[in-house]
């Protein structure tokens, strides 16, 4: 069994909120209203070693809220944080040395200088080395492709040529775990493709353990095995990828009939909808308490005559927007 490496229990934390009222404003400027506001509710988490944790929530959930705590940058208000069994706020020097951090609007880059002076200039703050600095610029060269970047300033990159300068600053050290806040915001297809590899090859090569904030769902199908679903404040899920995509109640199937109409029979079959007709393709929703694909198919095999099919994923995007709608449904009522 591997061993735990981040342990949270009864995690709150609160901040002020500047509050607008419609006094005057020389008394605004005198005496300032707040108001207190729970950013993280009574959180329990844990994570094991070279775990892939994906971490979702909607703006203002409190995902780099915590971030920050486990890293040590914030104290929190209640509760306890343990990341490889030691206070991040108090041992915060310690935890750093092994471990990677990317916040989205941080550089860890020099802005005004080569990209290999920012990566020198690390190797000395973190005492990299020299092989395993090596080891790490050839990693960045073979998967995120820097090495025709080493020697222009951070400057003049674009964005995905930045944050490749920005992968490799925080892996130089080959830590141990990565908390990464909206590493992939903005970024083209084949940038993003190139940090999934690399964050594969970390994990399952050098067992690093990775913690992934993201509002991009197919982020978390791609590249995480668990995610933890986080809703003002406080986690309302927590499952395997896996396990969340073979729940799914009803599936979505795409039917071409020989004939050239679909079939209005098929609008009576009991845990079956049709979404649309295309002339004689159906896009159906079907209800996996009535039917498995096997079942559903032989059904439909048996009654028409079938061209073809289409059979579509579970979508992990769907599967959370229903929980986050099914929960405002019930705040409603």
């Amino acid at each position: 069994m591997k061993k735990e490496v981040i342990v949270v229990k009864k995690l709150t934390k609160y901040y002020k909120r500047k509050v607008k009222k419609e006094d005057s404003f020389w008394k605004h400027l005198i005496k300032r209203d707040y108001e207190v506001v729970k950013a993280l509710k009574e959180i329990d988490l844990s994570i094991s070693e070279g775990e892939i944790v994906g971490y979702v929530g909607l703006n203002g959930a409190g995902k780099s809220t915590t971030i920050k705590l486990l890293t040590g940058i914030l104290h929190p208000d209640s509760g306890s944080i343990e990341v490889f069994g030691m206070n991040p706020f108090k041992h915060r020097q310690r935890i750093v040395a092994r471990i990677g951090v990317m916040f989205g609007q941080r550089s860890h880059l020099l802005w005004d200088l080569p990209l290999i002076h920012s990566l020198d200039l690390l190797k000395k703050i973190y005492n990299i080395p020299d092989n395993i600095y090596q080891e790490s610029i050839e990693l960045a060269k073979k998967y995120l492709g820097i090495g025709d970047l080493l020697k222009i300033p951070v400057r003049t990159m674009s964005l995905g040529q930045r944050i490749r300068g920005e992968f490799t600053a925080i892996m130089l050290h080959q830590p141990e775990i990565l908390f990464l806040d909206e590493p992939t915001i903005g970024l083209d297809v084949i940038t993003k493709n190139e940090i999934k590899k690399l964050l594969h090859y970390l994990n399952e090569e050098k067992g690093c353990t990775i913690f992934l904030t993201t509002h991009d769902l197919r982020d978390i199908e791609k590249i995480c095995k668990r995610v933890v679903v986080l809703d003002e404040g406080r986690i309302i899920l927590d499952d395997q990828v896996n396990n969340l995509l073979n729940k799914v109640e009803s599936q979505f199937l795409s039917v071409t009939f020989a004939d050239m109409r679909v079939p209005e029979s098929l609008l009576q079959f009991e845990g079956i909808e049709v979404l649309s007709k295309d002339k004689n393709v159906a896009r159906i929703k079907y209800d996996r308490k009535y039917y498995t694909i096997e079942s559903l198919l032989k059904k439909l095999m048996t009654n028409y005559n079938i061209e073809g099919f289409y059979l579509e994923q579970p979508d992990l995007e769907e599967i959370i927007l229903n929980l986050y709608k099914s929960r405002r449904n019930k705040v409603v009522v």
